[in-house]
């Protein structure tokens, strides 16, 4: 078994984009569990922990 050292990942080279549909602090998780439930949004929910 062969492994590639410089193995290419879309990633890596950009050509994967993730959007945010939401971005909660920690201590509205409740919230943004329920915005994700709803649907009423497209993309990942972000949870601000700092």
């Amino acid at each position: 078994m062969e492994i590639k050292k410089n193995a290419s990942s879309p990633h890596i080279e950009g050509q994967v984009r993730t959007f945010v549909g939401g971005t909660f602090p920690l201590h509205e998780a409740a919230q943004a569990q329920e915005f994700s439930q709803k649907g009423h949004g497209r993309g990942r929910i972000v949870l601000h922990v700092a």
